[in-house]
């Protein structure tokens, strides 16, 4: 139930109730169901508020959302002059703990090279890869106020 708890937790405390929470992307397993008495995971969660869509398992979007994600955390480095890129970016914060700690291990599956071995740890690497793709769909900008 960490999830839940914690999304109640940034509903309750931080978020300004005027901003509109856009649902990310979550594994269709979340939706499936062993058993008709008892509710799926994306059930329970949206009885308390937490709503999920459907992350992109169309054909090619393993090999469509790595590409993207190298492509985007290349794009987050700083550009020869010192600049900030232009292009969309992936950036990764410090309390992204599980992040750091797997992407960097995850190894290039040894036959279709443009995946990732799916032996290692690759939730967290796959959580970043179906928000991104999710993003490729509908891009936009916006300015901040009042963030520093």
């Amino acid at each position: 139930h960490g999830i839940i708890e914690r999304e109640k937790h940034i509903k309750q405390t931080i978020l300004n109730p005027r901003i509109k929470i856009h649902p990310g992307p979550a594994d269709g397993q979340i939706w499936n169901n062993e058993r008709s008495d008892v509710p799926s995971i994306a059930e329970t969660m949206r009885k308390e508020g937490v709503i999920w869509t459907r992350a992109d398992k169309s054909p090619n979007s393993r090999k469509n959302g790595w590409a993207l994600v190298k492509q985007y955390l290349y794009n987050a480095y700083p550009t020869e002059k010192g600049g900030v890129c232009e292009k969309p970016a992936f950036y990764v914060f410090s309390d992204c703990k599980g992040l750091i700690s797997t992407l960097p291990l995850l190894e290039m599956d040894k036959i279709k090279i443009d995946d990732i071995d799916t032996k290692g740890e690759d939730h967290p690497g796959d959580v970043a890869r179906y928000r991104i793709l999710d993003n490729f769909r509908e891009v936009s900008s916006s300015m901040l106020n009042g963030y520093y």
